[in-house]
């Protein structure tokens, strides 16, 4: 049979367990000691409870905000990948912004790689700000199959995870 708790249920089993191992540590002997042990792995199963709860609550929490982001128009979702002030943009890595960045229209269309290395030290917010819709749809194009890795942390243009 499976016990099946609450995250707060756990919490309070967890208390009462640390303040039942403290009391038979100060007074020992052979029924603490099998007591001590006892409640040693029901504490293991209840923080293997515990950590289950945990991720789950992480595996929802990224569910949402995949939806959250999977929503947004492709202006909004690339401002939030690639504005210094955007929230996902720390999770972006550099081979991704770069992409994005290439596809981007603002200084002009057809610029190559080269050229964009040249203007401002390789990188101006305004050309990504003043591109056409047509080079933010393929920006966005870039980062929402990406999504998924994206939510996770920083990834790669391959949507590897980056260190």
């Amino acid at each position: 049979m499976e016990l099946k708790l609450t995250k707060d249920e756990v919490e309070t089993i967890i208390e009462a367990l640390h303040k039942r191992a403290a009391l038979c540590a100060k007074k020992p002997n052979a029924a603490n000691d099998r007591h001590g042990e006892e409640l040693y792995l029901l504490e293991k199963n209840v923080d293997e409870q515990l950590r289950e709860f945990e991720a789950h609550e992480n595996r929802n929490g990224q569910v949402e905000m995949l939806a959250h982001y999977r929503g947004l128009d492709d202006r909004t979702l690339v401002i939030q990948c690639l504005w210094y002030k955007g929230e996902l943009t720390d999770r972006i890595g550099e081979s991704v912004s770069w992409e994005c960045y290439t596809a981007a229209d603002g200084f002009g269309a057809g610029l190559l790689s080269d050229e964009l290395m040249e203007i401002n030290d390789g990188w101006d917010w305004s050309h990504i700000r003043d591109s056409s819709d047509q080079a933010f749809a393929a920006m966005a194009n870039i980062l929402r199959p990406l999504l998924p890795a994206i939510v996770e942390g920083p990834v790669s243009v391959t949507g590897r995870r980056t260190l």
